[in-house]
């Protein structure tokens, strides 16, 4: 799960009144999502990630001693009908006699307080513009343990982010100029950022100062190409902007994926995109 990440748009003076327009619009949209608590549909794909997060945590029962009695029998449903995660082992007998390891997790509003007995060993992940977050918690005495409940939750959140996405006025994209590349090969990126809201808005021009891109997990240093434009503009709604980078390639065949973001936040999520790219020998 990626760079979980709403609204402060940080202009001139100058710009106040288009940002303030939007700034509310969203706002607006956020108050509304919070009085109407989870609609059928948001409901709906949280349920799919808590059973996706319920099924990748099978899928490894096997590799893992202390999830042996991992079952249909940890899901229930919380105080917004969204599926819960609940499990406890202890061994009773034998050299490990005592271990346990036990967890939990679900999806929440911000202000829902589920597990927050559980203190500093409690975790949240928050989805802004969702108005809603992951909540959890893992306890165990076992000194080594491989098994952690947060990574299960990062690896089945991009559902959500990809929904959260779509409450941000500006869309960011990345395209490759073609499909496949050869080893040690430069990569071709067109960027492009749109206007997805009602509003004319005042951004920054796309270059290596407002955007940052991550090869696989390293940072990935690109070089703009074309000719340089006017640091600020105004984009109408439904407008775009687009510029080209190019950056190295791999050395070795595989999929890489590349990961993009906009230097512009909304309450501290940026917009951002993602794309694989296959090098070939």
């Amino acid at each position: 799960m990626r760079k979980i990440i709403l609204i402060a748009i940080f202009v001139c003076i100058g710009f106040s009144i288009s940002v303030y327009q939007v700034v509310n619009a969203v706002e607006d949209r956020a108050t509304s999502v919070r009085s109407q608590g989870f609609d059928e549909s948001l409901r709906n794909i949280c349920n799919h990630v808590m059973i996706a997060v319920y099924n990748d945590i099978l899928s490894i029962k096997e590799d893992h001693d202390n999830l042996v009695n991992f079952g249909e029998h940890v899901l229930s449903q919380n105080q917004h009908r969204i599926y819960s995660i609940e499990y406890k082992r202890e061994i009773s007998e034998g050299a490990r006699k005592g271990e346990f390891l036990k967890f939990g997790v679900t999806i929440v509003k911000p202000e829902d307080t589920n597990f927050k007995e559980f203190g500093q060993r409690a975790f949240n992940f928050s989805f802004p513009l969702l108005d809603l977050k992951f909540t959890g918690y893992q306890q165990t005495n076992r000194k080594w343990m491989k098994f952690d409940i947060q990574d299960v939750v990062r690896r089945n959140g991009d559902l959500l982010l990809e929904e959260q996405k779509k409450h941000l006025p500006l869309k960011l994209s990345l395209k490759t100029d073609k499909e496949y590349y050869n080893v040690r090969e430069n990569i071709e990126v067109t960027v492009t950022l749109e206007n997805v809201s009602r509003s004319n808005l005042w951004v920054k021009n796309l270059d290596n100062e407002t955007l940052y891109f991550l090869y696989g997990d390293a940072k990935w240093g690109t070089v703009a190409v074309g000719e340089k434009r006017k640091r600020k503009l105004i984009l109408k709604p439904g407008k775009k902007i687009h510029k080209k980078f190019v950056g190295s390639g791999s050395s070795i065949p595989r999929e890489i994926e590349i990961y993009g973001s906009y230097n512009m936040t909304f309450k501290g999520v940026k917009p951002s995109s993602v794309l694989k790219v296959k090098i070939v020998e």
